[in-house]
């Protein structure tokens, strides 16, 4: 699991948070991703709370804080931490990845330019949060840019939904990034590869819809079609 950084843009009139057109053509650049570990040290270092949960702060209030980070670190160097390996008899190693000296210093500088980047992209806000991953994950933009802010609200999700298929269906049509995302997973799989769908709202305890039932239908009908 990691953290990540990114920019919205608030809809007021359907109450939804929206990635910047720019982030939906572009997702790597406006994306700053990191281990947990040090996406909380980052956060501390900003003087902010990472256990607490928190809605998307004002992008003038976001940069604020980093830009007094930057200061307080002026002529420090956050320390090197090394890797530490995890293991009990019989169960799976888990590594604790270290990271070089100076990262944190290095992170915050990304951030402050990641944060110029979204104003220019009319970026309203920013925020921070887990991001589940696919093994040897692959980019294209599956993720849905329609934000639902809080996973109780079921009339909402079914509306993010619904906007995600709305375009997921139109770049199928004219075969678009998704499209062809969705094809090189299901090439994978071909393969014989093993993925992995991790996502919050799959499963118990939440048990809810989600937009990658979509995305996984799709590659079923990939997977099945038969040129006759």
């Amino acid at each position: 699991m990691t953290i990540s950084f990114n920019p919205y843009v608030f809809d007021a009139a359907r109450r939804l948070w929206l990635l910047p057109q720019a982030s939906r053509q572009d997702p790597d650049a406006f994306e700053l991703n990191v281990s947990n570990v040090n996406g909380a040290d980052l956060l501390l270092a900003m003087g902010l709370n990472p256990d607490a949960g928190q809605s998307p702060m004002p992008v003038d209030a976001f940069s604020a804080l980093v830009t007094s980070a930057l200061r307080r670190h002026l002529g420090h160097r956050s320390p090197a931490l090394e890797n530490v390996v995890d293991q009990e008899p019989g169960k799976t190693a888990i590594i604790h990845c270290g990271r070089r000296e100076g990262y944190i210093e290095e992170a915050l500088g990304a951030l402050a330019a990641l944060v110029q980047r979204s104003r220019a992209a009319k970026a309203t806000h920013f925020g921070w949060g887990n991001r589940p991953t696919l093994s040897q994950p692959v980019r294209g933009g599956r993720r849905n840019p329609y934000i639902l802010q809080d996973h109780r609200d079921d009339t909402r999700r079914a509306d993010v939904i619904r906007l995600y298929e709305a375009r997921y269906q139109h770049d199928i049509a004219r075969r678009g990034p998704l499209a062809t995302a969705t094809e090189v997973l299901a090439a994978r799989l071909r393969k014989g590869e093993r993925l992995i769908l991790m996502c919050w709202c799959a499963g118990p305890p939440m048990n809810k819809p989600r937009h990658g039932d979509l995305v996984i239908k799709q590659i079923r009908h990939l997977l099945e079609f038969k040129c006759e």
